[in-house]
């Protein structure tokens, strides 16, 4: 396995090598990205592969290309940048279209200056229509169209009952009427993989009232709080490092020679605790227990948004490797 993915990896950088001789020399730097955390230096965690090739010199406008693969070797998005401050913090320019794992396209949307502008169309991983939103030049958003995952229109010419579906479409996270394109009265939300139910009031698309800790009286439909600065866990060394040293291997789980990794979600809190710890896959219940157990004491340093610290949700994984004599 490993073999046919560097293989892959020659491929693409000698593919972009080739092109960038093709017009002017242009610099190719290659990332391992992870879903929450951004750029992450382990492959065994990453998700996908971000390659960002810096501007032809000769063209007009200056732009970035960025391109995302899958470790299938399928696109995962494709887009311009007008500038790439962070690997994780791009200014799109132009259209993005991002891509399932299985082919089909993800969403179509076009950005300015790093702003969304015009119709933005999402899919389901089916290929049908999922929405269809627009956003004016004054960054205000118009609910335009809403569907089933079998094409039945659920909102219809901006009216309607609107869903939004988790990223595995597994969880409705949004969901409320919508009136003229614009979200009204009393909508349910949830945050992550947790059970809490919260209420959102709108009128005209932003919010009224609140009692999600990821939004605020004066936000935009479906926005969360973005977060200026990540939150990081406060150590002593790095998470995988005081997970690995404090594991207590469960000795019904020595005796049945059972091992894997135990991947976990939850909440940091204001005060940089965690809470709401919710386990997403795990190889039996007692390496799960363990899992959060080790996690549940640990300390981070909060999310900051504008200067004020806010709660985000966090990942880890442990793992759980059987002893070389077992």
């Amino acid at each position: 396995m490993h073999k046919y993915f560097f293989i892959f990896l020659l491929f693409l950088l000698l593919l972009i090598s080739h092109q960038n001789l093709m017009a002017q020399k242009r610099d190719t730097t290659v990332y391992y990205m992870q879903n929450n955390f951004g750029v992450v230096h382990n492959k065994a965690i990453a998700n996908y592969i971000r390659i960002i090739v810096t501007p032809d010199s000769s063209s007009d406008p200056k732009l970035f290309d960025i391109h995302d693969f899958y470790f299938n070797g399928k696109t995962k998005m494709l887009a311009t940048a007008k500038s790439v401050p962070t690997p994780t913090h791009i200014i799109l320019q132009g259209p993005e279209v991002e891509y399932y794992g299985n082919g089909h396209r993800q969403s179509v949307t076009t950005y300015t200056n790093g702003a969304v502008i015009g119709d933005k169309f999402a899919y389901y991983p089916n290929g049908k229509l999922y929405y269809k939103e627009t956003y004016g030049k004054d960054g205000q958003l118009s609910l335009i169209e809403c569907r089933d995952s079998t094409g039945n229109k659920l909102t219809d010419n901006g009216n309607g009952q609107w869903v939004n579906f988790d990223n595995n479409f597994t969880r409705i996270i949004d969901s409320g009427k919508v009136v003229n394109g614009m979200a009204e009265n009393e909508w349910h939300d949830r945050e992550g993989l947790s059970a809490i139910i919260f209420i959102t009031n709108y009128n005209n698309n932003f919010i009224v009232s609140t009692n999600n800790p990821l939004k605020q009286a004066g936000m935009r439909a479906f926005d969360r709080m973005t977060v200026n600065v990540h939150a990081t866990f406060a150590g002593p060394g790095t998470i995988d490092d005081f997970l690995a040293k404090n594991l207590k291997y469960p000795a019904i789980d020595l005796k049945n020679h059972v091992e894997g990794e135990v991947v976990l979600i939850f909440l940091i809190g204001l005060d940089g605790s965690v809470s709401n710890i919710n386990v997403v896959s795990g190889p039996d219940a007692s390496l799960e227990k363990e899992a959060v157990r080790i996690l549940a004491p640990t300390r981070w340093t909060p999310a900051v948004h504008n200067a004020r610290k806010i709660i985000t949700e966090g990942t880890a994984t442990v793992k759980f490797k059987l002893p070389d004599n077992n």
